[in-house]
Formats: structure tokens, sequence, C-alpha cells
């Protein structure tokens, strides 16, 4: 999960790493694109090179469930060493349809047959991060 603050620590490490100072402008205007915005990058091992165009990503929230109001993941993996391929990607959700500090579950879904397809829950308590 990205957090308005992890981004913003984000920034500043990668301005340090470049050897220039972090710019508030930079900041406050990254920080106004997520208001009410609930970020999550993900990364996925799968042996399917179309693994990534049929991932599908919801949030839940009690019975609740919130579908991204934008989704991605990258259109060529990358290869791991035990000669999977690791799809990376990022999930934006609405956060007025979630109670401040509850919470919630990412949930993505790989619609295929089993051993690969999958159903995996990542639960987050909204109320432990900043």
């Amino acid at each position: 999960m990205i957090t308005p603050f992890l981004r913003a620590a984000i920034i500043g490490r990668r301005c340090a790493q470049t050897g220039g100072e972090p710019n508030r402008k930079i900041i406050e205007k990254a920080l106004r694109e997520d208001a009410g915005i609930l970020r999550f990058r993900f990364g996925i091992y799968a042996d399917d090179g179309d693994a990534g165009r049929r991932l599908k990503a919801f949030l839940t929230c009690g019975e609740t469930v919130v579908a991204p109001l934008a989704f991605h993941t990258a259109g060529t993996p990358q290869m791991s060493r035990d000669y999977f391929l690791l799809f990376t990607g990022e999930a934006r959700f609405p956060a007025e349809k979630i109670p401040h500090g509850a919470q919630v579950a990412l949930r993505l879904q790989y619609p295929e047959d089993p051993p690969k397809g999958f159903d995996a829950e990542f639960v987050f308590d909204l109320s432990s991060y900043r």
C-alpha cells in the first residue's frame, strides 16, 4: 500500500539518490493527486505471458466491493531467476466509500483453472497507516 506519507518519502529518496533537494511543490502536487485515493502496488509471478492482461483487482471492506478507479499491469513481464514471469502493477481505489481506519482487503484474481489460476487476498488495517 502506497500511503501519501510513503509517496512523499519515495520522492525525497529519489531526489537524494540523484543528488538533488526535494522540491516541496512536487511533493504537494503528488499529495494532491492522491487525495481521496487508496493506492496499491503489487507483483505476481506467473508462467503465462498473458497473465498481466487477464489479472483483475478489487477491494473489499466488509460486504462492500469497490472497483478500481485505475488498474495497470506492466505489458512486458520481467524474467525471474526461476524462469517465472514477474508482472508488476498498480491499482487505485476511491477512498470515499471506505470508512476511515477500516480494515480492507485487496483481492487479485487470475481467472484460470488451478494450479495456474488464483484468488489472492491481502488484508490491510488502515488505522495503522499514516
